[in-house]
């Protein structure tokens, strides 16, 4: 889920934003298992201004940032297994 928020001031340049990029994932709750239901297991997000001549770059790039630590978080939880070939390549040269 992502969310963005910005409040735009023209009279003094600046825009007030507010982003927020999470992931929702159904979870079971362990004292019943039967029950399911959503919940943040990822968040992010920043609030600030910015010059309004800067906005949309800076927006872009906060936004594919964000998109990239998600992605390095991702990748360290959930490590790629490695096939069962190389696992024994492995142990051979040790």
């Amino acid at each position: 889920m992502r969310k963005l928020t910005i409040q735009i001031r023209e009279e003094i340049g600046l825009a007030a934003y507010s982003i927020s990029l999470s992931l929702d994932e159904r979870v079971l709750l362990i004292r019943d298992p039967n029950k399911i239901c959503f919940a943040k297991t990822w968040i992010t997000g920043n609030v600030g201004t910015v010059g309004l001549s800067n906005l949309k770059d800076f927006v872009r790039e906060s936004l594919r940032d964000y998109v990239d630590i998600f992605i390095n978080d991702y990748l360290a939880a959930n490590p790629k297994e490695q096939p069962v070939e190389e696992k024994d390549k492995n142990t051979k040269d040790d």
